[in-house]
């Protein structure tokens, strides 16, 4: 079995790995929209968006203020990509939040003796 076509099955069939810190209403969410029977996905049903909208996750999000585009958005945090050759000494002085690469990194739908 290829590369590809493990990736494919372990997408289909394999466990979801989350962040143990991650909290309840984020893995609620991304558990219900990650099902794999699409029928069965939080927003397929009649209420189709509001069901994702009315989700306790997003319960301080003022969806008018969305629509509307009223929000402020966050500053994203860049992390500068560096060939592996470079030393990462020359950001020293960056400021960055590895936090937040760390708990991405922890996530996969690949199992452990894919990698």
């Amino acid at each position: 079995m290829s590369c590809r076509e493990k990736l494919f099955e372990n997408i289909k069939g394999g466990p979801l790995q989350v962040p143990s810190d991650m909290s309840s209403d984020a893995l609620d969410l991304i558990v219900k929209l990650l099902n794999r029977d699409p029928k069965q996905r939080l927003g397929a049903g009649p209420g189709d968006a509001e069901e994702i909208k009315v989700h306790p996750f997003f319960k301080s999000v003022n969806w008018d203020d969305a629509i509307k585009r009223k929000l402020k958005l966050p500053k994203p945090r860049i992390r500068p990509i560096v060939p592996a050759k470079l030393s990462f000494d020359i950001f020293k002085d960056t400021e960055w939040d590895t936090n937040n690469q760390e708990r991405m990194n922890r996530w996969t739908f690949i199992s452990k003796e894919f990698k």
